[in-house]
C-alpha cells in the first residue's frame, strides 16, 4: 500500500534532494561515486537545524567533531538512527558522513517509494537481464522542487556573494 504525501506534509532535505539526482528516466543517480557524502550531509545538515548536533573549532583535515546535543526522540526515524550513531562516538565531519550516508540512498528511496513519491519498474533486456528503474511516480513534487531550486538560484545570482579581499602578491 502507497502513502502518498499530502500537500503540506513535511519531508526531509534528503527525501527531497533524491529525486532530483535521480535521471529522469529512474536509471542512474547523479554523483553515485559521492552519494554517501551527499545524503549524509543532508541528514547531519536536518540534525544541526533541528538544535540536535554542534560543531567545535577543531580540525581543518576531515573537519570539525560533530557532538550530539539534547534528548529526546527525534519526529523521524531516520533522523532518530542518525542521531543515534552521532551519539555513538565523537566523530569529525568527513567520517561521520560516510557513517550516516553509507547505503542510504536505498533506505531513502523506499521511503519515496512507500511515500508515492518514485515507483519501482523491474524489466528484463533481450529477456535475460534484468534491470529496475526508479522514475518519478509524482512528477509535480519534482517539477515543484526544481522550480524551488531555480528560484534560489536566481536570487543568489541577483544578489552573489561577495568574492574575498585579494591578498596583495597572491596569485
Amino acid at each position: 500500500m502507497t502513502n502518498k504525501i499530502r500537500p503540506g506534509e513535511d519531508l526531509l532535505i534528503v527525501d527531497d534532494l533524491m529525486p532530483l539526482l535521480m535521471d529522469d528516466d529512474g536509471a542512474s543517480i547523479q554523483g553515485a561515486g559521492t552519494l554517501h557524502y551527499t545524503l549524509g550531509g543532508a541528514v547531519l545538515t536536518e540534525l544541526a537545524l533541528l538544535g540536535r548536533v554542534e560543531t567545535d573549532d577543531s580540525g581543518i583535515v576531515n573537519g570539525p567533531k560533530v557532538f550530539p546535543v539534547g534528548n529526546g526522540p527525534l519526529p523521524d526515524p531516520l533522523l532518530q538512527s542518525a542521531f543515534n550513531t552521532v551519539s555513538e562516538k565523537t566523530q569529525r565531519v568527513q567520517p561521520l558522513l560516510l557513517a550516516l550516508g553509507g547505503g542510504l540512498w536505498r533506505v531513502v528511496r523506499d521511503r519515496l517509494v512507500d511515500r508515492g513519491l518514485l515507483r519501482r519498474e523491474d524489466r528484463r533486456t533481450l529477456g535475460v537481464f534484468r534491470s529496475t528503474r526508479w522514475p518519478a511516480a509524482d512528477e509535480q513534487h519534482e517539477a515543484q522542487l526544481r522550480a524551488r531550486v531555480s528560484v534560489g538560484c536566481s536570487r543568489t545570482a541577483r544578489h552573489p556573494t561577495p568574492a574575498p579581499p585579494r591578498i596583495e602578491g597572491a596569485r
